[in-house]
């Protein structure tokens, strides 16, 4: 066999080992087609997104906190009444 075959609509993968590659991810072995040039895990591309755009929130906060700490300790704000 080698390539992947049709049979009608549907394309059935090749029963061929050869025609596979395996990549280690953790502990998990993946079975990948060699022709598959691109790998990643969708859920894990979604999560760094996340992650990315918390951290730039938080960032955002602890810059306005420091601005508005910095204005009270030199700006004179402690000593108002």
């Amino acid at each position: 066999m080698g390539e992947d075959e049709k049979q009608g609509s549907k394309t059935v993968p090749s029963s061929d080992l050869s025609d596979y590659t395996i990549i280690k991810e953790g502990e998990a072995e993946i079975l990948m087609h060699a022709k598959n040039e691109v790998f990643y895990n969708k859920t894990q591309v979604f999560l760094c997104l996340i992650v990315l755009a918390i951290l730039v929130i938080v960032e955002n906060i602890v810059f306005r906190m420091w601005v508005l700490l910095k204005e009270c300790v030199f700006g004179g704000c402690l000593y108002e009444n």
